[in-house]
This record gives C-alpha cells, sequence and structure tokens, in this order.
C-alpha cells in the first residue's frame, strides 16, 4: 500500500470517519512526493506533518502514527 493511501486509511479509522469525508491529502502535503520517498528510500525514513486535525507520522516500515492536535485546549477538558 502506498504511504498516501495509508495515511487516509489510518486517519479516516482513528477518526471513524470514511475515508472520502476527510480533506484532500494533498492540501496538506505533495502526496505524490510522500509516496515516491518511501519508494526511493533504501534506509530509515519518518515523515512528519499535520492533516485532520492530527499530527501523522510515517515510518519507512509502514507504520503509520497518528495523534490528536489540540487547539490550545487543555486535551482533558
Amino acid at each position: 500500500m502506498e504511504p498516501s493511501t495509508a495515511v487516509i486509511e489510518t486517519v479516516a479509522d482513528a477518526t471513524g470517519r470514511e475515508p472520502l469525508a476527510l480533506a484532500t491529502l494533498y492540501d496538506f502535503i505533495d502526496s505524490d512526493a510522500l509516496d515516491s520517498l518511501f519508494r526511493s528510500s533504501d534506509g530509515e525514513v519518518s515523515v512528519s506533518f499535520t492533516y485532520a486535525e492530527h499530527e501523522v507520522t510515517v515510518h519507512s516500515d509502514g507504520e503509520v502514527a497518528v495523534l490528536p492536535v489540540f487547539s490550545g485546549q487543555d486535551p482533558g477538558q
């Protein structure tokens, strides 16, 4: 699976939304460049960016980590 597809699916799962209900990934990061970076890399690579109010980190081993971004509020509130 391409990293860009994995990001969309992982964020959709994390937010309980349908993938097509999310903002277009390309509005946040060049999805072609993201896929190309991991396709051409021989070593360990990770890329982090904000997408759909979440901090997303894509790792070269295929892991996609998603954490919510809190906008100045205490996350416990």
